[in-house]
């Protein structure tokens, strides 16, 4: 997320091939969504920090 990402990636199996672009947004925010993201669907990820 912070630094974005260029050119082909493989995700369980499956080859992918784009952009993103890296974001403009604080750690805070970066920590935000990464949190949301590992406990989305009842993944009980946990949470994450800014120094994390």
């Amino acid at each position: 997320m912070v630094k974005g990402i260029n050119g082909t990636i493989k995700v369980n199996g499956k080859t992918y091939n784009g952009f993103m672009p890296a974001t403009a947004i604080s750690d805070a925010d970066i920590a935000a969504v990464a949190t949301y993201i590992m406990n989305a669907f009842d993944n009980g990820g946990g949470s994450v920090t800014e120094k994390t």
